[in-house]
């Protein structure tokens, strides 16, 4: 059996039995002002950063499984923006960014609220990991934030288990604003319970 349950029927019937079963998901979440300095941060690394579109993005993204991209193309859909960083004509990693408008919105699994930009996702390529790719995206999301008149904090978040995550957004700026529980039970949300925020994520 591989990792994980395994990719065959055996490891979906694992899949399947987690999903149904209870369970807590927990994140932590941090806060920012946004800044424009950040701009370039992907250039000075020496990589491109390119916007993703619903005509670009099954190329870009290709080296993603299939359920993977369709997954991600539901966000460009959805009106959420999203790059890719890439090095010549190897994309290296990719972020979405959404942007709150008159009411809350949840995106993923946090609320975010007007006057709010979250990045929703951030991933690198194993290989690329050790180049700083996703710090340098996250910096560019903020910098894109900052440049909106709309938008005056932005919001990451990540699993606790994430440390040295959660050490690069504090290096940065970003500051620690409190914790999320999600209590699910046949993949919904049962309990959601915020802690350290005053508002609702």
């Amino acid at each position: 059996m591989s990792e994980k349950g395994g990719k065959g029927f055996f490891g979906k019937v694992v899949a399947a039995l987690r999903r149904r079963l209870p369970r807590t998901r927990k994140f932590l979440f941090f806060t920012a002002l946004p800044d424009i300095t950040y701009k370039g941060t992907l250039a000075a690394r020496g990589f491109d950063m390119v916007a993703l579109t619903l005509e670009n993005i099954d190329e870009a993204l290709s080296w993603r499984k299939p359920e993977v991209v369709r997954h991600l193309r539901g966000y460009i859909e959805k009106g959420f923006a999203g790059w890719y960083a890439a090095l010549g004509d190897e994309v290296v990693g990719y972020a979405f960014m959404a942007v709150a408008g008159t009411e809350p919105v949840k995106v993923r699994h946090i609320y975010i609220h007007p006057g709010e930009a979250g990045s929703m996702m951030v991933y690198t390529r194993p290989e690329y990991r050790i180049f700083g790719v996703g710090p340098a995206l996250t910096k560019e999301i903020s910098a894109k934030a900052a440049a909106m008149d709309s938008v005056d904090t932005l919001v990451v978040w990540g699993a606790p288990v994430h440390e040295r995550w959660s050490e690069s957004l504090k290096a940065y700026g970003m500051m620690p604003a409190g914790r999320l529980w999600i209590l699910e039970f046949c993949g919904r949300p049962i309990i959601r319970y915020t802690s350290g925020s005053p508002v609702k994520r």
